[in-house]
């Protein structure tokens, strides 16, 4: 990728989002002040409805009689009707003199409060947030004047208090929606720029340059036509062709010369064959200034030669020699990396509408199984997709090799939508199990297939930055889907969710069947070997390397990412009385940092020397995440968890994969077959994840289980830094400089 290409896509980028923002901002405030005065009139009306009920009752006491003073049991009463409102923070009772009679609060015991001037005021603090948000304290109150029936004097008043916390609580939620919904639109609006970019301005920028190169080549005017599809493009185009005619009328005197010399190097090819010829013997005693004659013409023959080289056009002599290949007609059949990133977004939007409420979907089918806790049960269909996840990669890396990567991309969507909908219709966690399968199946299938598009769509030096735009794309759906997912949930229920996972899958179908609808009859690769993947499954084990990278770190990050981001949080959040909502805000923090930090981490920090300390360094930020809950609880500990999370993996994540192309073993085996053997075995810990979790939980509670395993992601991370000082591997770094 060039310096151009960057700063066009910062540019369009930074304007459109600058654009987008500020028109969000501007409709979120105006949408947030309705809401406000739409809640607040909602709420003031339904405390009238709650006076004018006690109006009634109050009145017919005072009818027969009885003063206001002398009521008994009136604060039960108030109580019972505080309880039923929890909208409302107070409900009192005065005289006609204002002196306070009775009131109750959520917080207070009920009693009657005589004597005192007024009612118990606002928090100081609460009223200052109150007027931030545009709201004077009075606004909350309600009253509502009692008379004696037949008298025009009043005899006290009901007053009804708005509560000021549930007010701004609901501002807040209101606010982090908006939020949300405007991240959600800038990485759907980044997305859709990334594909406008890399199919509009990305490709005919290519095609124009490899429509330059030939014509360099074949010195000619520049005649293609994806020159003309702007008018910068048709201009440079147009100012190349006048450099070029320039330069062929300047070599114009000299093509006759050229002629003339190589007209006189065959005629001296001629006289040096002669001259080659053997000497008839009745002519060997002709004087031996014929072997000179010989040499001279050999030497006039090497510099007719020289010459009319030097008077060729010397523009090709300049190219590199992988600039004079693809000048000479090579097809680059490459796709630029954009054109696949709205597809991921959208497949993986479709399959993390789930992500917040999966374990609690379990939960509602949930019946006991003999020897398996409740908790371990929760766990087994996740347990189940990422173990079927896991045998899926390598077996399409294999077919990957051979029939390309769209065949398996296509079809992978497809299982992935078929589960998605059957997950819909699950009676039991047995059922579940099963469709889950299926949709793992799936899902294995297009995780190879992207990474296999990237593999054939990039050059070894573009490689890392090709994976750096599939995981941006593959976390951004990742986040949309998620928080999209925990907004909907409450609203149209859990089983419609994954109606809608499968629809918008099935759209992910038909967008790669229109992008890629010619990649589909590619020819199989004959050359590639018929083998079956698993069985190389324990041969990458040899490698120290390999070993080490999986055993010390693939495996514990997974069982950490499954175990505690996508079942501990949910589970967790819930029990700490969180919206589903907030849930869905927590575990988008891990995507939100991967998607802006991985991206500029590839860019200004990867070093291929340093990515076994990349590595280690993303396991030691693991276990200080986790060991969050030796200090905190709740949500913000959640919170920072996620984010942490995030961090680390930024680290590790991406440098274990580029690490493991490296390594001897995925290097004979194929780069195909060697990444899919590897997340094979990463995914031991996707599917060990919730079980060890579930294990560890029913036994020693939610916090303490993270913090033993924030001991056992350290002490994973400190057993892979002696693997990587040790002597070994430093007589291994010194053959491989040898």
């Amino acid at each position: 990728m060039s310096r151009f290409d960057i700063s066009l896509r910062t540019r369009i980028f930074l304007v459109v989002v600058l654009v987008i923002a500020a028109a969000q901002v501007f409709s979120a405030q105006r949408s947030v002040a309705r809401f406000q005065a739409g809640y607040l009139k909602a709420l003031e009306e339904q405390c009238l409805r709650l006076g004018a009920f006690l109006e009634r009752d109050l009145e017919h006491v005072l009818r027969l009689g009885v003063p206001l003073p002398r009521l008994t049991r009136l604060e039960q009463t108030l109580g019972a009707m505080l309880a039923a409102a929890p909208e409302l923070a107070l409900i009192a009772v005065t005289d006609a003199a204002g002196n306070l009679l009775y009131a109750v609060e959520p917080a207070g015991a009920g009693r009657p409060r005589r004597g005192r001037p007024e009612l118990p005021p606002i928090a100081a603090a609460t009223v200052v947030q109150l007027r931030r948000h545009g709201f004077q304290p009075g606004a909350l109150e309600t009253r509502v004047a009692l008379r004696v029936p037949g008298q025009a004097r009043v005899a006290g008043h009901v007053h009804l208090r708005l509560s000021p916390e549930l007010l701004l609580e609901r501002f807040r939620t209101i606010w982090l929606d908006m939020l949300t919904i405007m991240l959600v639109s800038l990485l759907v609006t980044f997305e859709a720029l990334t594909f406008f970019v890399a199919d509009r301005v990305g490709r005919p920028l290519d095609r124009a340059m490899a429509a330059v190169n030939r014509s360099i080549y074949r010195q000619t005017p520049v005649t293609d036509n994806a020159v003309a599809l702007t008018p910068a493009l048709g201009r440079l185009a147009s100012a190349f062709n006048g450099c070029m005619q320039r330069y062929l009328e300047a070599l114009a005197p000299l093509e006759d010369l050229r002629r003339r010399a190589e007209s006189a190097g065959r005629r001296l090819d001629g006289l040096a064959a002669r001259l080659a010829q053997p000497v008839p013997a009745t002519e060997r005693s002709l004087p031996p200034s014929a072997a000179d004659l010989q040499a001279t013409a050999a030497a006039l023959q090497r510099q007719a030669v020289d010459l009319a080289g030097r008077l060729a056009p010397s523009v090709l002599q300049a190219l590199p020699a992988d600039r004079r290949q693809q000048s000479r007609g090579v097809a680059q059949k490459q796709i630029p990396c954009g054109s696949i990133r709205p597809l991921i977004f959208l497949f993986v939007v479709a399959d993390a509408f789930c992500i917040s409420f999966f374990p609690l979907y379990v939960e509602t089918l949930y019946a006991p199984i003999r020897g398996v806790s409740r908790e371990v049960a929760i766990g087994l269909p996740i347990s189940v997709f990422m173990a079927v996840f896991a045998v899926s990669m390598p077996l399409t890396g294999t077919w990957s090799e051979r029939s390309g990567w769209c065949r398996p991309l296509l079809t992978g969507i497809v299982l992935n939508a078929a589960g998605l909908l059957l997950t819909a219709a699950a009676g039991s966690i047995l059922q579940l199990v099963v469709f889950r399968a299926i949709t793992a199946l799936g899902f294995g299938m297009v995780f190879m297939a992207c990474q296999r598009f990237v593999i054939d769509n990039t050059s070894v030096r573009e490689r890392a930055v090709g994976m750096a735009a599939f995981l941006a794309a593959f976390f951004g759906g990742d986040i949309c889907g998620t928080v999209m997912g925990g907004v909907l949930a409450d609203r149209i229920g859990y089983r419609s969710i994954f109606l809608l996972s499968g629809a918008v899958s099935l759209s992910a179908l038909a967008l790669g069947a229109l992008l890629f609808r010619r990649e589909w009859s590619v020819p199989a690769n004959p050359a590639a070997r018929r083998v079956w993947p698993l069985r190389g499954a324990l041969k990458v084990l040899q490698d120290r390397e390999f070993c080490a990278v999986v055993w010390l770190q693939a495996i514990p990050a997974k069982i950490i990412l499954i175990g505690v981001l996508f079942y501990f949080v949910p589970l967790y959040l819930r029990q700490a009385a969180a919206a589903q909502g907030d849930i869905g805000r927590v575990i988008i923090c891990y995507g939100l940092v991967m998607v802006f930090l991985g991206p500029l981490f590839y860019r200004c920090c990867d070093r291929p020397a340093y990515r076994q300390y990349y590595i280690f360094t993303g396991g030691i930020l693991t276990a200080l995440a986790l060991s969050v809950f030796l200090f905190f609880s709740g949500v913000p500990a959640a919170l920072f968890l996620a984010a942490m999370l995030g961090v680390a993996h930024t680290f590790s994540v991406s440098s274990q994969a580029a690490f493991i192309t490296e390594t001897p073993v995925a290097k004979a085996m194929g780069e195909g077959v060697g990444m899919g053997l590897f997340r094979f075995w990463e995914r031991v810990g996707n599917v060990a994840g919730p079980l060890v979790v579930g294990g560890l939980i029913s036994r020693l509670g939610y916090e303490s289980a993270i913090v033993a395993l924030a001991g056992f992601s350290l002490a994973a991370s400190l057993a892979y830094l002696g693997v990587i000082r040790g002597p070994w591997r430093l007589r291994l770094q010194s053959s491989r400089l040898k």
